[in-house]
């Protein structure tokens, strides 16, 4: 190994350390809230009443059957929960910075990893007993792998690539069903990159070895998607139904979600200026565009990847916000799996401006860091969900005994206490009593 790339070994270190202590920090300072209430409850179950329970919720059973044998190694309750959140989190930073190597160089991978080990929003969705973290990860890896299988030409490990992409992505369409998304966006960059090959990849592999692996993973979820299709929708139009969540228009769509991406969720006196995760990325456009080389040019072939999955995944959920509003509080969490193409795409820029005004381009990778740290301490400080407001899940004396209902589900080995609006008091909103967001 050489000198410098022991050196980026060592940083990455460092960076994978970095973001393990900020996901295990104040872990068990939040309360179990009500959507995580669901995550314990349907883990609990046996698998068949997990399935059954999974295909009327608005997420796929993958992650909480991992939870469900995650705890019945490690044991119950909140902290072993969030526990599993928090590897799954941690294990994205090295996986963001292959693709980043892959993509742009060692710099900027480790760029990428960095500004993932402290992005609140991953972080937050670190601790958090859902499975945003996870599709994230699955994502990553079958951004990974779908590199590998182009960068193999028709070499030996073209075939091992195709399959570790065609798990992958099954994977993550059996989280979350947003990863439908992330998925185009990996096939229309694949699809670019076949149309107007770069000079230094040459002509990807055939085509159809590539739709090959599009059928293998569209045939491993139709299982799924025929036994809970019917299901899922007539749950999801009784949802919004009585939700009436409002429709938002394009620009204020993408405005909160590229902040969020940047300066996590704006949460209490941070509210009025959720705006503040636009300025960095906004920085770095004007920097780029004020010392614009040839750059660009030569890094359209690797753009277009984390281009694509970004611009799939915003356009894919605004037309669900158009056909079926779903629009909660925090609903960016949805989009998480967009995050590490974001990341990708500044730690690029800022790789590239550092080029031309190194100054200049710590200036705005400063900036990065900067916006992220009120959302943090927010997070360290602040109980998300107040007792008063929401049935939070918090520690008690003595064992989780079974209870009909998810704010008190049966979890041996730990405790739980419902709020003063718990599902249990809340008999006049029977549609509360549904599998939650």
């Amino acid at each position: 190994m050489s000198p410098s790339a022991a050196r980026y070994h060592l940083a990455l270190g460092g960076v994978i350390l970095l973001a393990l202590g900020l996901r295990l920090a104040r872990l068990n300072f939040q309360p179990l809230w009500w959507d995580e209430g669901w995550s314990v409850y349907f883990a609990a179950a046996d698998v068949s009443t997990l399935l059954e329970l999974t295909a009327v919720d608005i997420h796929p059973p993958l992650y909480y059957l991992l939870l469900r044998a995650w705890s019945e190694v490690v044991g119950w309750g909140a902290p072993s929960a969030r526990l599993l959140s928090v590897l799954i989190g941690t294990a994205a930073v090295p996986l963001l910075y292959l693709a980043g190597r892959r993509l742009f160089g060692r710099r900027a991978g480790l760029l990428a990893a960095a500004l993932l080990a402290i992005s609140p929003l991953h972080v937050y969705y670190s601790q958090e007993v859902r499975m945003y973290g996870l599709v994230t990860l699955l994502g990553l890896l079958a951004l990974l792998f779908a590199l590998r299988w182009q960068a193999a030409g028709d070499g030996r490990g073209r075939w091992a690539s195709w399959l570790g992409y065609v798990v992958a992505a099954a994977a993550a369409l059996h989280t979350q069903y947003y990863a439908a998304f992330l998925l185009a966006g990996l096939n229309l960059a694949v699809l670019a990159g076949w149309l107007r090959p770069s000079e230094s990849e040459g002509r990807p592999p055939a085509l159809r070895s590539w739709l090959g692996a599009q059928l293998a993973v569209v045939l491993l979820f139709l299982p799924w998607l025929a036994y809970a299709g019917r299901a899922l929708m007539t749950y999801v139009q009784f949802k919004v139904s009585v939700e009436q969540d409002p429709t938002l228009d394009p620009v204020v769509y993408l405005a909160r979600h590229l902040s969020a991406f940047f300066a996590g969720h704006a949460e209490g006196g941070l509210a009025p200026a959720w705006w503040l995760g636009l300025l960095p990325p906004a920085l770095l456009l004007l920097a780029l565009a004020a010392r614009r080389g040839a750059g660009a040019r030569r890094a359209g072939g690797a753009l277009t990847w984390p281009l694509a999955v970004l611009a799939a995944a915003l356009v894919g959920g605004f037309a669900v916000n158009l056909a079926l509003p779903f629009n909660p509080p925090r609903s960016e969490r949805l989009l998480l799996l967009a995050l590490p193409a974001a990341l990708l795409l500044a730690a690029a820029g800022l790789v590239r401006l550092a080029r031309r005004g190194p100054r200049l381009a710590a200036a705005v990778g400063a900036a990065f860091g900067v916006v992220a740290l009120p959302s943090l301490g927010f997070f360290y400080a602040v109980p998300r969900y107040p007792r008063t407001t929401i049935a939070p899940w918090r520690p008690a004396s003595g064992p989780w005994g079974s209870q009909p209902t998810p704010c008190c589900a049966s979890i041996p080995g730990s405790g739980a206490t419902c709020g003063p609006t718990s599902p249990a008091t809340r008999s006049a909103r029977p549609w509360r009593s549904r599998p939650g967001r």
